[in-house]
């Protein structure tokens, strides 16, 4: 039962948060991002590449909520169009947790000790921003 709480607060500790590092040019916000997924779609005699943006989040969150996410981020620095280059799965490390309880009169040493390690998967996708020349 302590596994499963443990295992639970870690997975809805991580869950949600989506973590954002753009390199790249800024600009005036922009209020429209055209999004693509392969760059064969696009006239980049139109565009240039401004900069890029890696978004990593719990591997449970959805890519479609991650990548709306880096389209505001898109917005906010000024960006017209964004191509997603990647999405990628990988195990990102553990999260441990435990408790000790005690046994009997405190001159008791008997005790329980619990520990739990569950391993963390995490979702990156990547995206060129790019601006109208």
């Amino acid at each position: 039962m302590v596994r499963l709480l443990v295992t639970m607060v870690c997975i809805f500790a991580f869950a949600g948060c989506i973590k954002q590092d753009y390199m790249g040019e800024t600009y005036a916000p922009t209020q429209n991002v055209l999004v693509f997924y392969d760059e064969s779609e696009i006239d980049m005699s139109e565009y240039h590449v401004m900069g890029s943006d890696t978004a990593t989040a719990s591997g449970r969150t959805d890519s479609q909520k991650i990548v709306e996410e880096m389209r505001m981020k898109a917005r906010e620095v000024g960006a017209d169009a964004m191509v997603v280059t990647g999405v990628e799965k990988y195990a990102s490390g553990n999260t441990s947790g435990g408790y000790y309880t005690e046994h009997g009169d405190h001159d008791d040493s008997r005790g329980l000790t619990t520990n739990t390690s569950t391993t963390r998967m995490e979702k990156a996708v990547t995206a060129k921003f790019l601006k109208r020349r």
